[in-house]
């Protein structure tokens, strides 16, 4: 039986939900409690790992829900110091495509086709605030969830 490509974190650091592309690359975060490493490719077929996207200078604290397509370009949720949450696009450069604030409180996990698109769940609203649907009962109240096509 043949063995499988295997990467363990170092101690004392937690690996986010990963994604794969169809060259066998494995996009990742590394963080412990506060702490994040940023994003890191473990390529399956040379069984090497590197740090792509690590967090100096970029005032990122958080780095979530990393995609990396068939072009090797990554997508993720980041968080800045001021807990503000923005899509970013990661090759050659970092871009931030979208951030939470105007109409957007908040932004959940995105979803990344090959072709760079994207589709996320958002809430509608300032931050901190949100739009609310009236119920039947007052006592029911739901926050306004858009799903958001870019």
């Amino acid at each position: 039986m043949a063995t499988l490509p295997e990467y363990t974190a170092p101690d004392a650091r937690l690996v986010t939900d990963p994604s794969i592309n169809d060259q066998g690359k494995v996009a990742f975060s590394l963080f412990d409690e506060g702490i994040t490493n940023g994003i890191f490719v473990f390529d399956t077929n040379t069984q090497t790992v590197k740090n792509v996207l690590p967090p100096t200078g970029l005032n990122l604290e958080n780095f979530t829900s990393p995609t990396i397509t068939n072009k090797n370009e990554i997508f993720f949720r980041g968080t800045n110091g001021q807990k503000i949450r923005s899509f970013f696009l990661f090759g050659e450069k970092l871009y931030n495509i979208v951030s939470k604030g105007n109409s957007f409180s908040y932004l959940f996990k995105p979803s990344i086709s090959n072709l760079g698109f994207i589709a996320s769940k958002v809430r509608v609203g300032d931050l901190g605030k949100w739009t609310r649907i009236p119920q039947t009962k007052s006592s029911q109240k739901t926050k306004k969830e858009n799903v958001l096509f870019f």
